[in-house]
Formats: structure tokens, sequence, C-alpha cells
């Protein structure tokens, strides 16, 4: 009998869901290539002063990255009707660099002064304060009813 050689490529990624503006979305857990060159190009339109580019046109990039991305029926909708208000510095920006984080990339933002380095006193802040919350859920043991 003749040996047959197989390898299962299926991916086994975790699920990435994320809320913005009140409302929960959930995206593919991979991206393709083409989507990888899509993300780094409304990255770079946002964080470039490319005076040829308007902000409805940045705002379209990103509606279709993550028309792209984003599964389910009427999340396409929901994310094109709120997309246009959301604020660019404490929404969109933090949102773009969380999905390059978790689909496996290194933000492109200039690192912070929290090298080992710098020194350590503080006026009392936290470095969390102001930060979002970002939960890892574990559906393995959720009991499920009938």
């Amino acid at each position: 009998m003749a040996e047959v050689r197989f390898k299962d490529f299926t991916l086994d990624a975790p699920e990435i869901k994320f809320a913005i503006a009140g409302e929960n979305f959930d995206a593919s857990p991979a991206l393709s290539a083409v989507l990888l060159q899509q993300i780094s190009d409304i990255v770079d339109a946002f964080t470039e002063d490319d005076k040829s580019a308007t902000m409805i046109d940045k705002i379209n990039k990103l509606i279709e990255f993550c028309d792209a991305i984003l599964i389910g029926d009427d999340c396409k909708a929901r994310f094109a009707k709120i997309a246009p208000t959301l604020d660019l510095q404490r929404q969109i920006m933090p949102l773009l660099y969380w999905l390059l984080e978790a689909y496996g990339l290194r933000p492109t933002e200039v690192s912070s002064d929290s090298s080992p380095t710098s020194p350590t006193e503080t006026d009392g802040t936290t470095s969390t304060v102001g930060s979002s919350t970002e939960v890892t859920i574990s559906t393995d043991s959720v009991p499920v009813s009938s």
C-alpha cells in the first residue's frame, strides 16, 4: 500500500471581537496578504499628512477594510453607519493598532517612554489611567443549557 502524506492547514486562530461606539463586532481570525497590505495603507493614511486624501476618503478606506474583515449579517452596515462619528485619536487609531496586534503584527506607533532606563518616579498616576479594557474570554468551560 502506498504511503499518503497529509497535513492539515486549518487555522485554529482565536476569535477577534471588539466594541466601539456601543456596538459589538466580530472580525475574521486571520488576514489574507491583500488585507494585510490594505490595513497597512489605512494606518499610513491616518498617520501621514496626506493633503490629497480628505478625511472622508480615509474613513471610506477604513469602512472598506472593515467590510472585508467583519463577520455577521448586519455588522458591515452598522460599522459604516458609525464610522463617520468616530474620534480619530481616541477610537480609530487605537482600533487600528489593536487590530494590528490582534493579527500578530507589530503596531507602527511610536513607542512610549516606558523603557527600563526612564526615570522611575511618578506623579501617582498609573500607566493604565484612561486606557481601554481588553478581556480574553475562554469558551471552553462555559456551560451550555439546552
